[in-house]
């Protein structure tokens, strides 16, 4: 099984960024600015299932619970995403 590297680099972007945040969070001195920072790489993922009707489901969850109910399946998404491009890009070239 060949490895999609870019999937690789779309899970390595969406890492960074994550972490970038993350580090952001507990540098902010206040609470405001740590939520706010907390929420932004999963705020579209909890939006989408939100409208899907889960929003209660996801309302008590501690942010490490919902960075693993979003974030990991995220990353197999992009993955995913990745495969995706490449395929289209080697049908194109063929």
């Amino acid at each position: 099984m060949k490895i999609n590297r870019t999937g690789l680099v779309f899970c390595a972007l969406y890492a960074a960024a994550t972490c970038t945040c993350i580090t952001l969070a507990f540098s902010s001195g206040d609470f405001k600015g740590r939520f706010v920072f907390l929420q932004l790489p999963i705020a579209i993922q909890l939006s989408a299932l939100s409208s899907l009707g889960l929003g209660p489901l996801l309302t008590n969850l501690s942010w490490v619970a919902a960075y693993v109910v979003v974030a990991v399946p995220t990353f197999g998404l992009l993955y995913f995403s990745g495969w995706l491009v490449e395929r289209l890009v080697s049908d194109h070239e063929d």
